[in-house]
């Protein structure tokens, strides 16, 4: 851990003891955690947060998460007191999948995840979570079950309270495009609000970027400057705390489907640029949970991170896996695979590099997925000479 990390960590540690917090303090540097009276607080965002801050606004970041992690633990146990305050939250279902994971691997003190959540679509899910005064907490589907409320009817609760708490509407950041303006961490969560989503001026059927949680931006599927704008205002706030997902969706036959302009848009490459940056920041906080996986049970395997690169011919942004000869991973499914050869020292490494498709298409017997959310690929065994042949692109003909 590095100075910076642990000189945050030690505030917080006093920051809570400040506030009331007399049980034992457990720190958990591999996942930059602490626990304490069986709950978790993770530590990433806050520090992002608290190093941005000026000297002076230092002390406010960390009181701000420390009141977080000091909440009353639970709810009402009365539904009526409960009801006013359930909210709904839009994330990528590959957070939800990484957290489920790495419950299973911490299993402290046998619980489970606390999410109560359902698929918006493949790539996004609805969570109830209880609002309090000064933070959010998940709901855990056993206290949904001990007040006699399923899961519809809390996501149907949280919609109508969201609904309740938007005064006016989008506000027009630039001609047919609009910005969620309410900045109360549930912006992006008003993707749900498509009867105030229809409302607006917008020039096609409307898209959708929800980058971070307090920044929801809407264009018309028509608008070339209003996407290209939409996606310029999205992408640095991918690297932000709270992330939802640079992943693009347009409302067609009521439902909220993936957008990705067609090849011949000039935004096109801006949008393919969202989503592969996101697919890389989804795979490699998911690296972290399966290497303590790996290592708690004994097991030898590489769990190999994503890497971008511009493609110096196209201007492109690819994602890049490496495939290693003797070495047992698990790949990320990237735009491109690194096979590696090692040489004397690394300058000396034999790679060639080979696009998704065609290694599956020569490969697939020697790539056992695993099941996970986002999926990797388990690989035992290096390329014979003869399948780094088959890997080579087909040479082109003379005309």
């Amino acid at each position: 851990m590095d100075k910076a990390r642990r000189k945050y960590l030690e505030k917080m540690i006093e920051e809570l003891r400040r506030g009331g917090l007399t049980d034992p303090i457990d720190v958990d540097e591999d996942q930059f955690q602490l626990v304490a009276g069986g709950m978790v607080i993770n530590l990433h965002n806050g520090f992002v947060e608290w190093e941005r801050a000026s000297v002076l606004r230092r002390g406010q970041v960390l009181r701000r998460f420390a009141e977080v992690f000091l909440q009353p633990g639970e709810p009402p146990a009365a539904v009526e007191q409960a009801r006013p305050n359930l909210m709904l939250r839009v994330r990528d279902r590959e957070w939800y999948a990484v957290n489920e994971l790495r419950f299973a691997v911490d299993a402290r003190d046998g619980e489970g995840p606390a999410f109560t959540y359902e698929p918006l679509n493949e790539w996004l899910a609805v969570e109830v979570v209880y609002d309090w005064p000064t933070s959010v907490s998940s709901l855990k589907p056993e206290t949904l079950a001990d007040w006699g409320m399923s899961v519809e009817e809390a996501i149907r609760t949280g919609r109508a309270n969201l609904r309740e708490r938007t005064e006016g509407t989008f506000q027009a950041v630039a001609p047919g495009v609009f910005a969620a303006p309410w900045q109360d961490t549930y912006d992006a969560a008003r993707l749900l609000l498509t009867e105030l989503i229809s409302r607006l001026d917008l020039s096609g059927d409307p898209v959708a970027l929800l980058p971070q949680r307090n920044h929801l931006f809407l264009a018309g599927a028509d608008d070339e400057p209003g996407l290209g704008r939409i996606a310029q205002l999205a992408e640095p706030l991918l690297d932000e705390p709270h992330r939802v997902t640079g992943r693009a969706f347009v409302w067609r036959e009521g439902r909220w489907q993936l957008f990705l302009p067609p090849e011949t848009h000039p935004h096109h490459e801006s949008f393919r640029r969202l989503v592969t940056l996101t697919v890389a920041e989804d795979y490699n906080e998911q690296q972290g949970v399966l290497e303590q996986r790996y290592a708690a049970g004994g097991e030898d395997v590489f769990v190999a991170a994503v890497m971008v690169r511009a493609d110096n011919a196209s201007g492109e942004t690819r994602s890049v896996c490496a495939w290693t000869e003797g070495v047992r991973a698990v790949l990320p499914r990237t735009d491109e695979i690194a096979f590696v050869v090692p040489g004397e020292s690394e300058s000396e490494n034999e790679i060639t590099l080979v696009p998704w498709d065609r290694a599956v298409a020569v490969l697939a017997g020697a790539m056992e997925p695993q099941g996970f959310l986002p999926e990797r690929w388990l690989v035992d065994r290096f390329p014979t000479p003869s399948e780094l042949t088959a890997l080579e692109p087909p040479s082109e003909t003379a005309s």
